[in-house]
């Protein structure tokens, strides 16, 4: 394998990524009762009945999708052209961990022309059957430690392993829904955007809470820190927001498709058994950042925000 690597990517990165990839892992978990976990086998037991709980979900999309079709015809949409293949192929990293068939990125960056034209013929018919090949729905889990105790599996972010060619296509279609999307957002929305940055807020809240001592004005500030926030989106909401942010009907569905009998399974020296996904968007798909805050600003549309903040220029913020 490592002569296979190194004749393929000529990287030492990539080397130690694939011997040690899920192996990096805590020597103990608790398990569900408290009690810590030593054996090798019950800690992916314990892993996998965490996260098969957390995106346990029944999503039904047939009363969104009635609800789309009688309030406005479907659009046709554009078929895909070889440009925005290439823009999504140029963009791949080095070094990432191949996919659950042993796919990486090299192996389609260096593919040559004849894989991007099968590739544009490929996506071109998923887009026209809206249906997707089997083993795009089936991924692999690596748990990253996050911070805290080491032993509490809640202090891990799972990162989706997922098929290489089905990641290429949600990029793909991920930089068509931005042009759509983005125009959704409003200004104070500053997370997962291009040209944006949060530092501006952490900016303007400096300068609020100055000019607050200085006038001796009382402020209220509120932090809301999302628990699992990607892991816990309803897909039945996520593709309300979209019908209700303008998304054609055919990219929708493409959407559901995408999210539909989703399987996946923890990877840590051993493999995990596959469990069910129906809820939250996975973290390290293209389409994900996206599909959060189009859920979020769909969140806020809800609130009764009519004449409450600061006027400026005419506008509430």
């Amino acid at each position: 394998m490592i002569g296979e690597i190194l004749e393929t990517t000529k990287s030492t990165k990539t080397i130690r990524k694939s011997l040690t990839m899920g192996k990096n892992w805590t020597p103990c978990l608790l398990n569900e009762t408290g009690t810590k976990t030593y054996d090798r086998l019950k800690i992916n037991e314990v892993a996998t009945k965490f996260y098969s709980g957390l995106y346990n979900g029944n999503p039904s999309y047939a009363q969104s999708l009635k609800t789309l079709e009688n309030q406005r015809l479907e659009e046709k949409v554009p078929p895909f052209i070889r440009e925005e293949i290439d823009l999504v192929i140029k963009k791949l990293k080095y070094g990432k961990a191949a996919d659950p068939n042993g796919i990486t990125n090299e192996q389609i960056k260096y593919g040559g022309e004849k894989l991007r034209e099968n590739l544009l013929i490929l996506f071109n018919k998923i887009l026209e059957k809206q249906q997707t090949p089997s083993s795009w729905k089936n991924s692999n889990i690596i748990l990253i430690f996050k911070k805290g105790d080491r032993k509490k599996i809640e202090n891990y972010r799972p990162i989706s392993i997922s098929n290489t060619i089905g990641k290429i296509f949600s990029s793909v279609l991920n930089n068509r829904l931005k042009n759509i999307l983005e125009s959704q957002q409003p200004m104070e929305q500053a997370g997962f955007r291009k040209g944006f940055s949060t530092t501006d807020h952490l900016h303007v809240l400096n300068h609020i809470i100055e000019k607050s001592n200085e006038y001796q004005l009382e402020i209220y500030l509120l932090f809301i820190d999302y628990i699992k926030a990607f892991d816990s989106l309803e897909h039945e909401f996520m593709i309300d927001a979209l019908i209700n942010q303008g998304v054609p009907i055919m990219y929708v569905k493409m959407i559901i498709e995408l999210y539909s009998e989703l399987k996946a399974r923890i990877i840590t020296e051993m493999e995990g058994e596959y469990f069910d996904v129906g809820k939250g968007v996975k973290q390290g798909d293209p389409l994900s950042s996206l599909l959060f805050i189009s859920s979020l600003e769909e969140i806020f549309r809800k609130l009764n925000w009519e004449k409450k903040g600061i006027v400026i220029d005419g506008s509430y913020l």
